[in-house]
């Protein structure tokens, strides 16, 4: 696992040695589309281009300068980090990571270890008043990794979390990720999963499929940058919809169920928790995950693999 600053600079060296310029210190005003091209304006002078891809993050400018009455659902999220050389023995004595499903009332905590470092934090996947913020408390509180640390005040992150009118419709983003010339990545397309609020694979992996359907419209033709929505919805339009599904009985059930299933099916239990993490590292799918739950509720007597 890395920090962010150190994954991001590392990114910014990889685009810059590609051959993109680097304005830093420098703050979008105001985005125009006119016939054949992108107008940006900026604090520091105007650019124009043929396309922009807005990567600009949950309250992106470019989403809400050219994509007026885009909607979006966020949830609140709370997150520190401790740098400390060395790091307390409880740390070096379990080097995992730690996912909590009883540390929020309806979402999970984290503690994600870093070189030299640790990141962890409380989601919340349902309105309600200082909610994150007493699950947060209350989670350093009682997580052991995280014992005899000096918390820093934590930082609230909202999450958008990917917005879907329907199952049946063939494009759940119609509209959403491609207007005329202008695109949308990552947090600004609220690409993040309904389940775990992750956001890097799905920011890094649609930058790909953009950069594939850009490349096509400069080439070929400016309608091809709606090959982007296309590819969008066919990697990531039927794992989103499971994983919301998922999210709807996970953060449905009371902290006190989760607690009880533990003690009494710690075998199945820890099971579940296993195929969880396995959705994190990419070795398996929501679609996978599901199929598995529906066939054991099916088959619950059949021999378990």
């Amino acid at each position: 696992m890395v920090m962010r600053p150190q994954f991001d600079r590392w990114l910014v060296g990889k685009a810059v040695a590609a051959g993109a310029r680097l304005h830093e210190g420098e703050s979008v005003i105001a985005l125009r589309m006119y016939e054949g091209g992108v107008e940006v304006n900026t604090n520091h002078g105007r650019y124009q281009g043929r396309f922009v891809v807005g990567a600009d993050g949950v309250r992106s400018l470019v989403a809400q300068h050219l994509f007026p009455g885009r909607r979006f659902h966020t949830i609140p999220a709370l997150e520190s980090e401790y740098h400390g050389i060395p790091l307390p023995s409880s740390v070096h004595t379990v080097p995992t990571a730690v996912i909590s499903l009883t540390a929020a009332e309806k979402g999970y905590g984290w503690v994600f270890p870093k070189h030299n470092g640790l990141s962890f934090g409380v989601g919340e996947f349902v309105k309600g008043a200082n909610r994150p913020r007493r699950s947060f408390d209350l989670f350093v509180r009682n997580e052991k990794s995280l014992e005899g640390l000096s918390i820093s005040p934590p930082l609230g992150h909202p999450l958008p979390i990917a917005y879907q009118r329907s199952r049946n419709q063939e494009n759940p983003w119609k509209g959403n990720l491609v207007r005329e010339r202008a695109l949308l990545v990552g947090d600004a397309g609220h690409l993040v999963d309904p389940l775990l609020g992750e956001g890097i694979y799905y920011a890094v992996r649609s930058g790909q499929l953009a950069a594939v359907a850009v490349f096509s419209a400069l080439r070929q033709n400016p309608s091809h940058l709606q090959h982007y929505e296309e590819s969008i919805n066919k990697e990531f339009g039927q794992e989103f919809y499971v994983a919301a599904q998922l999210s709807r009985i996970i953060y449905g059930l009371p902290r006190s169920v989760h607690r009880w299933a533990g003690r009494t099916f710690p075998h199945a239990y820890q099971r579940v928790l296993r195929r969880y993490c396995e959705v994190l590292q990419g070795r398996e799918t929501y679609q996978g995950l599901w199929r598995r739950m529906t066939d054991r509720l099916a088959h619950p007597f059949a021999r378990r693999r």
